[in-house]
């Protein structure tokens, strides 16, 4: 990988000494000089811009492998399925994985919750969604914990948890299993897969990519789109 600051200083070198010799053979006439100049200048130019995005696609890939145990969700700017026919203005959507959503319009709505204890709900504040979940082990430890966006996992339980980019936040437990894969697309929308383990069971529920949510010892909920937004309760209570 070659040192960014060189990159740096030698695109701006060949800009002005290419440029000025250009410039200076244009002005004696020197059309053809001027003009292979120019080439072999812009030439430079290009191999020293290819080097200069390569370093940066080299950064990118070292960040995504390393270890990150706290920081944030930032919203991209992803598209998402489209919302039904008079949807309210400031819907937000949690898709869990690719095959169910839930559409809620509450700047706080809890989605999912055993004997009145949440782990997993969402909102919007400042229009901006944000998610809020605890993930644990099946012996009740939390591996990663999320309070409006805002994550951090636990070292002793979660395996190398990854963020790819700003948006993603993937974590394993220790087992190397994983069990949160979620991505804010955008300001109002994130898709979300995982294991999730309650008090008190020995089965997670999951959400998979295809099959929506699956419960602990057969079924589940899938090809479906819940509509939250006039409600102020739980979509699911354990």
């Amino acid at each position: 990988m070659t040192t960014e600051w060189l990159l740096q200083i030698l695109m701006l070198i060949i800009g002005i000494i290419g440029g000025g010799a250009v410039f200076y053979f244009l002005s004696q006439n020197k059309g053809k000089a001027a003009l292979l100049l120019g080439i072999v200048s812009g030439i430079f130019l290009i191999i020293a811009s290819v080097l200069y995005y390569h370093n940066e696609n080299i950064k990118k890939k070292v960040q995504a492998s390393k270890p990150v145990y706290f920081g944030n969700l930032i919203p991209g700017n992803e598209s998402e399925p489209p919302l039904p026919p008079g949807t309210p203005n400031n819907t937000i959507s949690l898709l869990l994985g690719d095959d169910l959503r839930i559409l809620a319009a509450q700047s706080n709505n809890l989605v999912f919750s055993k004997q009145g204890s949440q782990f997993l709900s969402i909102g919007i504040r400042n229009n901006v969604m944000y998610i809020s979940a605890s993930i644990m082990n099946s012996k009740n430890q939390i591996i990663v914990r999320i309070i409006e966006n805002e994550f951090q996992a636990n070292p002793e339980y979660a395996f190398n948890p990854k963020q790819p980019d700003k948006h993603s936040l993937i974590v394993r437990d220790s087992q190397g299993v994983e069990c949160l894969n979620i991505r804010f697309l955008n300001q109002k929308a994130m898709r979300i897969v995982g294991r999730f383990f309650m008090p008190g069971s020995s089965e997670p529920v999951l959400i998979l990519p295809s099959d929506g949510i699956r419960w602990p010892g057969g079924g589940g909920i899938s090809h479906l789109t819940v509509d939250m937004t006039a409600s102020k309760g739980g979509f699911i209570q354990f």
